[in-house]
């Protein structure tokens, strides 16, 4: 009678188990898929920001090379018109 007894509580509590172990592993999966697609997210925004980076760049450093250019312009009108190095 105990053993028959002891078999069905520990058939009970291996079931019960292997259903635990079901309900944790489709948590885990659901936990993984969605910082995957979270994941993809933010590598998007950060695509994106990093697009929006490099463009800024590049519009600052044509605007720099204009003034630069613009600055050297002055300054060789300037001496021409002071006359450096004329004699």
């Amino acid at each position: 009678m105990y053993v028959c007894f002891r078999s069905a509580v520990k058939n009970f509590g291996v079931e019960r188990f292997k259903q635990n172990c079901q309900r944790a592993t489709a948590g885990f999966d659901h936990v993984l898929a969605h910082l995957q697609s979270r994941q993809q997210h933010l590598a998007e925004i950060r695509a994106k920001k990093w697009g929006e980076v490099r463009a800024t760049a590049m519009h600052a450093a044509e605007i720099a090379k204009a003034h630069s250019q613009l600055h050297a312009e002055e300054n060789k009108c300037k001496t021409e018109s002071s006359g450096g190095g004329e004699k």
